[in-house]
C-alpha cells in the first residue's frame, strides 16, 4: 500500500495532532456532526460520528479543514489524502 502513496509520508507530531483534533471537533459543532469518539495518530485518525446523511462528503469536509488549519498556520505543507476510510450505515 505504501508503494501506491504519491505523496510524501507525514508524520504529526503531539501538536499537529491537537490542530486535526479541535478542527474536526470544529467541523461536528459547525455542521451539527454528533462526535462519538476521536483518536489522532501520528499518521492516521479514528472518527466516529453521527451525521444523518450518507458519509460520501462529510469526510472531504474534514480534510478541507485540516488543510486549511494547517495552511494557515504554516506547519505543514504536505498534501493530506482519505485512503481506507470505513463507513457504517
Amino acid at each position: 500500500m505504501r508503494d501506491n502513496m504519491k505523496e510524501e509520508r507525514v508524520l504529526l507530531n503531539e501538536s499537529q495532532r491537537s490542530v486535526v483534533e479541535k478542527t474536526i471537533a470544529e467541523v461536528c459543532d459547525y455542521r451539527g456532526y454528533d462526535l462519538k469518539a476521536i483518536n489522532v495518530r501520528s499518521n492516521h485518525a479514528h472518527i466516529v460520528v453521527s451525521v444523518g446523511f450518507l458519509p460520501s462528503s462529510y469526510i472531504d469536509r474534514f480534510f478541507k479543514s485540516i488543510k486549511n488549519s494547517f495552511a494557515s498556520s504554516g506547519e505543514i505543507s504536505s498534501t493530506f489524502t482519505s485512503r481506507n476510510s470505513s463507513t457504517t450505515f
